[in-house]
């Protein structure tokens, strides 16, 4: 019998059961038990036995406050992995749509040997280990025993993106506290925020372009872009810093520039009120963590209503595109190295 240690929890082969102990396991698990998860994507594909296991693939179920069932095995050399996860009918979900399932396909960059490619800290790596298909991919920008799921855009204006916001259908629910909006949350698959704590990472290890894509629901698309992006650069600490947003370069793609306004604010959620209003909580007010100033000109963590609204400000807004009073069908914020 093969075991092993997940969130204090022995896990056995074949069993339905877990034992709550601690300690270190195998390499072939599986199992299931009842238990809350948070974040199903950054629960079910962690790289635990690292990328020089003997095994093959992987495959799991996670749902979020629900039944977790897995097998989990590693890639080695050859072909990446590939991590398919599926919602289990009639589970209890945390988030709304009861039953809906979800299916993602997660590809880990494979090794043969030792080397830093296995661990790509960003999509900008996976492009150039010769990945070409958008998807959800693992980088590890906090180092190689840190996996996190992220949507790689391999293709748009010649690739590299990391895609740490995106939205298109309503599926997460973004009014969050401020550790949700630090660690990240949602699904990458569909809709996610990747982490402040992330971004930061990734953003002061080299200059980065920001990109932003969004549609309406008519179909027409547009997008701005920034030649330079970081988070709290002159910070040691992002988050005692605020993780606060420093943007320049912008090249308009019909969307027009709804973002230097906030500029060198910080990141405010409803629990962490940082914005520069003088009278109550921008996150409040307009539900979503963001970099409010007093308050804004773009909210794009704000909620899905759909089109045309009366709302003023509450959707997912880029105003300098389509006004406060209408909320965009699918929005993405990506970064690439320079």
């Amino acid at each position: 019998m093969a075991a092993y240690i997940l969130m204090g929890f022995l896990f056995t082969n074949n069993t339905n059961t877990a034992l709550p102990m601690f300690g270190f396991g195998g390499v072939s698990i599986s199992g299931c038990i009842w238990t809350a998860i948070k974040q199903c994507c950054s629960c079910i594909t962690p790289d635990f036995c690292g990328c020089h296991s003997s095994a093959a693939k992987s495959q799991c179920t996670c749902i979020i406050f629900a039944l977790f069932c897995f097998s989990l095995e590693e890639s080695h050399g050859g072909a990446p992995s590939v991590v398919t996860t599926n919602g289990t009918e009639g589970v209890k979900r945390f988030e709304s749509r009861i039953g809906e399932s979800l299916n993602v396909s997660i590809i880990r960059i494979p090794c043969a040997s030792p080397a830093p490619d296995c661990h790509p800290a960003d999509c900008a790596e996976i492009y150039n280990n010769g990945y070409r298909t958008n998807g959800v991919y693992q980088i590890y920008p906090a180092g190689s025993y840190v996996p996190v799921n992220v949507y790689c855009d391999l293709t748009t204006d010649g690739g590299n993106w990391t895609v740490f916001q995106r939205r298109k259908d309503g599926f997460v629910n973004f009014r969050r506290n401020w550790t949700d909006y630090k660690n990240g949350f949602g699904f990458a698959n569909t809709e996610y925020w990747l982490g402040l704590e992330n971004m930061f990472l990734l953003s002061n290890k080299k200059t980065h372009q920001l990109r932003i894509d969004m549609e309406d629901f008519a179909g027409a698309k547009a997008y701005a872009k920034y030649a330079k992006f970081y988070i709290s650069p002159y910070a040691l600490n992002g988050e005692e810093d605020g993780y606060s947003l420093y943007i320049s370069g912008f090249t308009d793609g019909g969307a027009g520039d709804s973002l230097s306004y906030h500029y060198g604010q910080k990141f405010s959620t409803y629990d962490r009120d940082q914005d520069a209003a003088n009278n109550g909580n921008c996150a409040s007010l307009y539900h979503g963590g963001y970099w409010y100033g007093a308050c804004h000109t773009s909210n794009p963590n704000g909620l899905y209503l759909r089109g045309s609204t009366s709302l003023l400000g509450q959707g997912i807004v880029w105003s300098s595109y389509k006004g406060q009073l209408y909320s965009l069908k699918s929005f993405e914020m990506k970064m690439r190295p320079a």
